[in-house]
């Protein structure tokens, strides 16, 4: 007669019931992971078509991290479609004729004739023109925002994010059955 005796079967039980609890938290950390990569994915293929700073933008990209309760995460630009950025940042220069700056960083400088670069009383650096022949009022000079710059990566940002999270995923979820 042949006797069989299954030792650990008790840790086996314990490893199936602390499986789902695993598995959210390893899902959790690779959605966080996930949405972390894709704003620094952002910010490179933006900052490389656009002349502006990556900080700038880094700021502008704001990521909505996932929690156990609710599996999702997200890569949002703040501020929508609203106000674009200040001409200023596009590295505006002040010329006889106006102000020039370089929105793309393959295009060349643009002229905003009769435009002059001031600083605020609160340190913002802006590209103004006057509404009239008077003095006052004057008005501000904006380009895209970062959200119509997103636009144009946001489909390749996409597809690199996806092997990236399968990835994470496997990972995370080795480490959670390693504890």
């Amino acid at each position: 007669m042949i006797t069989v005796r299954v030792e650990g079967i008790d840790a086996v039980q314990r490893l199936l019931a602390e499986a789902p609890r695993k598995l959210a938290r390893a899902t959790v950390h690779a959605l966080n992971d996930g949405a972390v990569h894709a704003r620094a994915e952002s910010v490179r293929l933006i900052g490389a078509e656009w002349n502006v700073k990556a900080t700038d933008i880094r700021k502008a990209l704001t990521v909505r991290r996932a929690t156990v309760a609710k599996q999702e995460s997200a890569v949002e630009a703040a501020g929508g479609r609203g106000k674009g950025i200040a001409l200023a940042s596009f590295g505006a220069r002040q010329t006889r004729r106006g102000v020039t700056y370089r929105l793309k960083k393959a295009g060349g400088r643009n002229l905003v004739k009769g435009a002059f670069l001031a600083t605020m009383r609160s340190g913002h650096r802006g590209v103004f023109v006057r509404k009239g022949k008077a003095r006052l009022p004057i008005a501000e000079k904006r380009a895209i925002s970062i959200m119509g710059m997103w636009q144009d990566v946001i489909d390749a940002v996409s597809a690199e994010a996806q092997p990236y999270l399968e990835a994470r995923l496997r990972y995370h979820v080795s480490k959670e059955l390693e504890r």
